[in-house]
This record gives C-alpha cells, sequence and structure tokens, in this order.
C-alpha cells in the first residue's frame, strides 16, 4: 500500500483500511464445498473456517496473545479457534476438551515505533486489528485475552460517546500508542449498528452473550455424561434471561455501562489465577470480550498447578494457550 501525498489523513487511512481487508478477510462463497471430516494437513477453505468455527452455534472465538522475542521485538498471534465436537456428544462437551486451531496469524512489530520501543500491550492491542480485519463484518465474534490494557482500550472505545475529547485523547489512548488506538477506533467505527445485522447474527451472539453468564456462574457441563445434571444447552434456551431479543435489551448487557469501568477490588482470598466471575467478559454488542487468567496451563496444555481446574473452561484456556505458545 503507498499512500498519496495528495490525499488528507483520513482519505488514506480509509484508503489502508481497505486494502487491508481485501488482503485479510475471510469470505463466504456458497459455491464452495465443506467436507464434515477433511484430512490432516488439508487446507481449509473460507467457507469451511467459518463453518467449523461456527458449529456450536455461537459467535466466533479468537484468542490474542503477545509476546516478546529475544531481541525485543513486540509479537502477536490471533487463531481462529473450534470446538472439538465429537459425534457421540449429546450437549456441550466441547467445554472440557482443548480447543481446535483453525487459523493463525501472527505480527511482529519492529522494535522502534515512532520514538519509543514497541511493547507487548501494543501487539496485544495490534491483535484485535487483525481479528477485526479477518472476521467478516456481519457474524458476531468472543476475543479471548489475558490483557486487560488491550480489553479496557476496546471497551473504551466501543464507548467513547462517554468521554470528553480530551479525555479520548489524554487518557483512552494515551496508554497504547495513539496510532495503534486511532486504527482500532476506525474499525471500531465501522461496527455495523443493530438495524443491519440479521436475525442469525442477533441469535449467535445472545447465546454467546448468555454462555459468558452461565460460565460466570460456573455452571458447567460435568466431565461425565450424568442424565440428572441440567442439560447446559437447554439451560442456555430456557433461561429466564435468555432471548433472542436480548440484543435490544439493556440490561442484559449491562456489562458494558460506563460504571463497570472501575475495576472491582478483590480480596486477597480471591487472588487465584484459577476463576472466572461477572467482571471478566465485556458484552460489546456484535462483539465479547473474554478476560483469561494466562498460565493456567503448562505448554503442552496440561493444567499447571495439580488439583486446579482451567476457569472458565479446558476450551478457553487452551485457546488462550494456543496463542501463547504461536506468540513465543
Amino acid at each position: 500500500f503507498i499512500p498519496k501525498v495528495t490525499a488528507t489523513m483520513m482519505e488514506n487511512s480509509e484508503s489502508l483500511s481497505n486494502h487491508l481487508t481485501s488482503i485479510l478477510r475471510l469470505r463466504q462463497n456458497t459455491e464452495d464445498p465443506i467436507y464434515a471430516s477433511p484430512p490432516d494437513n488439508y487446507p481449509l477453505s473460507d467457507n469451511e473456517i467459518i463453518a467449523f468455527a461456527t458449529q456450536h452455534e455461537l459467535p466466533i472465538f479468537v484468542s490474542i496473545d503477545g509476546s516478546l522475542t529475544p531481541d525485543g521485538a513486540a509479537t502477536v498471534s490471533v487463531n481462529l479457534i473450534a470446538p472439538d465436537i465429537q459425534p457421540m456428544d449429546i450437549d456441550t462437551e466441547w467445554q472440557h476438551r482443548l480447543a481446535k486451531i483453525l487459523l493463525s496469524r501472527s505480527w511482529r512489530l519492529p522494535n522502534q515505533w515512532g520514538t519509543g520501543k514497541t511493547c507487548i500491550n501494543m501487539a496485544e492491542a495490534f491483535g484485535f486489528i487483525i481479528g477485526e480485519y479477518t472476521i467478516p463484518s456481519e457474524l458476531p465474534v468472543i476475543y479471548i485475552t489475558d490483557s486487560n490494557n488491550a480489553r479496557t482500550l476496546q471497551r473504551n472505545l466501543k464507548n467513547k460517546q462517554h468521554f470528553t475529547h480530551r479525555q479520548l485523547i489524554r487518557c483512552v489512548k494515551q496508554g497504547i500508542d495513539q496510532s495503534i488506538a486511532n486504527h482500532l477506533d476506525l474499525l471500531t467505527s465501522k461496527w455495523l449498528t443493530e438495524d443491519q445485522l440479521s436475525p442469525h447474527t442477533k441469535q449467535l451472539y445472545a447465546k454467546g452473550e448468555e454462555i459468558c453468564k452461565v460460565w460466570a456462574t460456573n455452571k458447567l457441563l460435568p466431565l461425565s455424561n450424568n442424565p440428572s445434571t441440567t442439560n447446559l444447552a437447554t439451560a442456555i434456551e430456557d433461561s429466564s434471561e435468555y432471548s433472542h431479543r436480548s440484543w435490544d435489551n439493556d440490561d442484559s448487557s449491562s456489562d458494558s455501562d460506563l460504571e463497570t469501568y472501575v475495576p472491582t477490588i478483590q480480596k486477597p482470598a480471591m487472588k487465584t489465577r484459577y476463576r472466572f466471575d461477572h467482571d471478566m467478559y465485556d458484552l460489546l454488542g456484535r462483539t465479547i470480550v473474554i478476560k483469561v487468567f494466562s498460565h493456567q496451563l503448562n505448554e503442552d496444555y496440561t493444567v499447571k498447578t495439580p488439583g486446579e481446574t482451567p476457569k472458565p473452561n479446558l476450551f478457553v484456556v487452551s485457546a488462550n494457550q494456543i496463542a501463547d505458545n504461536a506468540a513465543t
């Protein structure tokens, strides 16, 4: 991409955004076949990636993690994740299995960025940019990240109407390099409005919203298929809070309110990385951001602390570990 010297900064920004979209965006083609059980090392088409990523009838899960190379360069890995659904499953057993990777994109930032050095926070914020360019705009997405800085930036940019211009420049975008924050702001401003989304997109988002709430209350499907246990999928469908119209319900997205920007002070006894609660996800419309604590697993996906259970579940935590392994 070559910017035009005669164009305005906004025009060049839009041109760059369109250029990256043409390169990175997954495209759905109804004429492309989808193989239910592709062989090993089979190159998946865009259609197949999207189909496998949404086979649980939830938003697409994308894990993001950053790292520093030995020479000090910041890197980020963005991964589209699929559930491991098996033929004999009767419910959401995939929660207790390792995530399956469909597509991985990594980016290495230069050591020097303007007048300063790059850092992990910049790389992880950049991961949201790569994710936005990758996922079709009409599909809902759940980002999995262990970065509070990148998560907070995305949440604040989505709710920037609550800030003055001075606060936006000096507080919201100040912590992460402004060029990256401005780029993410541009992409966030292009999110489709409620009226532009299809009923199916709203339904997928509503289910994603509800399953986050279920996970936060630790209502997981047990490891054993106990017939006396409540079926999680049924619980979500029958929940008094769940509705295909929860998109229109302000109460269902209370986690996006300005008040939630103030971090909750945790009691010392609660300081454990093996936890997931209602303060650890943001409901932002088409997009949901899940915060997980890193290093719950080893590099080989075994539980790091014997006797502990990954939270919110093995699927989400292993997705984070996939990104961590790829970034390092």
